[in-house]
């Protein structure tokens, strides 16, 4: 196995270690601040790890998700179908930000527009969430969606990511991290595993 074959392996699993997290909170603690980091950490290595398998070097520097999956999408072009739009990367500044005490009213997206805009918001804060706070120690955001499903958009994107490098083995080892009482007895969960795990050609 060469190093990049190892890297690619250890960060596969390493992601399917965090999204099994963020499906056993989403199950069972669904308030927990850490999600949006989990969120956006998961793509971060996902996108990461779609660059080592694409041969898209570099794409693994930095923390800017956004120009990493701009860049994988040159190769990926279906890719552009699961990518916020730029709209939502403005919008979702109305809802995931700081109260002001100029300005604290809070603009609720549609619930058509929700998830997206969640997703632009884990995108565009991978070191903000890591911390907590922007560089000028401004807090990232005193809101948390606490839903009781995974963001689907977040699956959506990382599927295409994850099937880059995804094997069967992975799929297996996904499946006995889950656990069988969660992808047999829990609709959601279940569906999200098959979802992930199902071939696609890209």
């Amino acid at each position: 196995m060469t190093d990049f074959e190892n890297i690619i392996k250890q960060y596969s699993e390493l992601i399917d270690d965090f999204l099994v997290i963020i499906i056993f909170l989403k199950m069972n603690d669904n308030t927990n601040m850490s999600l949006p980091f989990l969120y956006s950490h998961t793509l971060e290595l996902a996108a990461k790890t779609a660059c080592y398998k694409l041969n898209l070097r570099e794409g693994i520097k930095g923390h800017d998700i956004l120009k990493i999956l701009e860049l994988i999408k040159t190769k990926l072009h279906i890719l552009e179908n699961y990518i916020p739009s730029k709209q939502d990367f403005k919008n979702y500044r109305k809802f995931w930000r700081p109260i002001t005490e100029t300005d604290n009213a809070v603009y609720m997206p549609a619930p058509k527009d929700i998830d997206r805009q969640e997703l632009a918001y884990f995108i565009d804060n991978c070191m903000n969430l890591k911390y907590g706070f922007t560089a000028d120690l401004t807090q990232v955001s005193a809101i948390q969606l606490c839903n009781e499903y995974v963001n689907p958009e977040f699956i959506k994107l990382l599927k295409v990511c994850r099937d880059t490098y995804s094997t069967q083995t992975l799929n297996v080892r996904l499946e006995s991290k889950l656990g069988k009482s969660v992808t047999e007895n829990s609709e959601i969960m279940s569906t999200v595993f098959k979802y992930l795990t199902e071939t696609v050609t890209l």
